[in-house]
C-alpha cells in the first residue's frame, strides 16, 4: 500500500490529508484528515526578524572586539593576556575623565574604554537601510538622549552618563559606582556625537602610549572606505574583512546586501548622452550621431530621463508606469532645447 500526503498551506493554518492508493483501487481511501491552526500573532515574521537581528548584533559585536584585539596586538599596544582581562567597572567614567583632561589613560584603561564603545557605538538611524528599519521608537530614544544632554549641560555620551549617575569625572579614582540606573533612561545617543567624542579621546592619547601612532588610530576609527593598502595592513594582523565592509574597525559596518541591487545611475549613461545630444558647439549634428539616431529610431525603444542618465525601457508594462512627461520615443528627443529642459 502506498501513501499520499496532501497539504493545504495557508497563512494561518495548514490542512493535511493522508490517503492510501493501491494498484487495483480506482479511488483512494482517506486514512486521516485534519488542520493545524496557528494562534494569533504566532507566525509574524517580525518576531523572527527581531531575534535574527539580536543574534547578528551579538555576533558582529564579538567580531568587532576580536578584530580590535588583533590589531592592537599587531601594533604592539597590548598583549593578548592584557586584552583578555576583565574590564574596568566604570569605563564611561574613565572616558569622561580623559575627555575633561583630569587624567591620561594607560594602555589597558584605554582598551577598556574602547571595548565599552564597541558595545555602545551610538544610534546612526540605520542610515544605510533606513527606508525599512527606522522606527518611531528609535527616533524617540534619540530625542530622549539629546534632551538628557541638554538637561545635564554635556556634549558627550560618557559625560552625560556620569551626570545621570551623579559621578564626578574629576574624582574618578575615588568614587566609581552609583545606585542610580542609566540604562533604563530609554536614550539612544546619536552616532555622530559618539564618533566625535571617541575621535577626541584617541587624539588626546596619540603618541602617549607605545604603538598608538597615527596609523593605528586611523584604522581603528576611519569613517572612510578602506584602501587596498589598509586591507593589506589588516591582513598582516590576521584580520580579513569582507569586500562590502566599510569604515574602520570600531565604527565600520557591512554594507547591506540589497544595496548592490539598487542602480544609482544608468551604467550606459555616458554612451546614451552622447547619442541623445545631437548639437555640437557649432549647432550641427555630427555624422556619427545622425547614423546612430537613425538606426535607433527604427526600433521600438523608449528612453526615460532618470537620475544619473537615460534609462532604457523596452517593456510595454513598464512604460505604462511612467508618466507621459518622462517617457518619449527617441525620435522626439532630437532637439537640444528639450534635452536642456529635462532634469535628470
Amino acid at each position: 500500500m502506498s501513501l499520499i500526503l496532501s497539504f493545504d498551506i495557508g497563512y494561518a493554518s495548514i490542512g493535511w490529508c493522508v490517503l492510501s492508493s493501491g494498484s487495483t483501487q480506482t479511488d483512494p481511501d482517506f486514512l486521516g484528515t485534519g488542520v493545524v491552526t496557528f494562534p494569533t500573532d504566532d507566525c509574524l515574521a517580525s518576531k523572527r526578524r527581531d531575534l535574527r537581528r539580536t543574534r547578528r548584533h551579538i555576533r558582529s559585536t564579538r567580531q568587532r572586539i576580536e578584530r580590535m584585539k588583533r590589531w592592537l596586538i599587531h601594533r604592539g599596544v597590548l598583549s593578548r593576556a592584557d586584552l583578555d582581562k576583565p574590564g574596568h567597572p566604570a569605563p564611561f567614567l574613565l572616558a569622561a575623565a580623559a575627555l575633561q583632561g583630569h587624567r591620561t589613560l594607560n594602555a589597558w584603561e584605554l582598551w577598556t574604554v574602547l571595548r565599552w564603545y564597541a558595545h555602545n557605538r551610538g544610534y546612526d538611524g540605520n542610515s544605510r537601510w533606513s527606508r525599512d528599519e527606522a522606527t518611531d521608537d528609535d527616533t524617540a530614544k534619540e530625542a530622549a538622549a539629546k534632551a538628557l544632554m541638554t538637561e545635564k549641560g554635556t556634549g558627550t555620551m560618557a559625560e552625560t552618563i556620569c551626570a545621570c549617575l551623579k559621578l564626578d569625572p574629576a574624582k574618578s579614582n575615588k568614587t566609581i559606582s552609583s545606585h542610580l540606573p542609566y540604562k533604563t533612561l530609554n536614550a539612544a545617543y546619536p552616532r555622530a556625537i559618539v564618533q566625535n567624542e571617541v575621535l577626541n579621546l584617541l587624539n588626546k592619547h596619540e603618541g602617549k602610549i607605545p604603538g598608538l601612532d597615527g596609523k593605528t588610530l586611523d584604522l581603528l576609527f576611519t569613517p572612510e572606505t578602506l584602501s587596498d593598502d589598509d586591507r593589506d595592513l589588516l591582513k598582516a594582523a590576521d584580520i580579513k574583512l569582507p569586500k562590502r565592509y566599510n569604515g574602520g574597525l570600531l565604527f565600520g559596518q557591512l554594507v547591506p546586501r540589497f544595496d548592490n541591487r539598487i542602480i544609482s545611475s544608468c551604467p550606459t549613461a555616458a554612451f546614451w548622452n552622447r547619442i541623445l545630444t545631437p548639437l555640437n558647439g557649432d549647432g550641427k549634428t555630427s555624422r556619427h550621431q545622425k547614423k546612430l539616431i537613425n538606426c535607433l529610431n527604427n526600433t521600438d525603444i523608449f528612453f526615460a530621463p532618470r537620475r544619473g542618465g537615460w534609462w532604457k525601457e523596452e517593456s510595454t508594462s513598464s512604460r505604462r508606469k511612467l508618466s507621459h512627461a518622462c517617457l518619449v520615443p527617441l525620435r522626439q528627443v532630437q532637439t537640444a532645447s528639450w534635452l536642456r529642459s529635462v532634469e535628470l
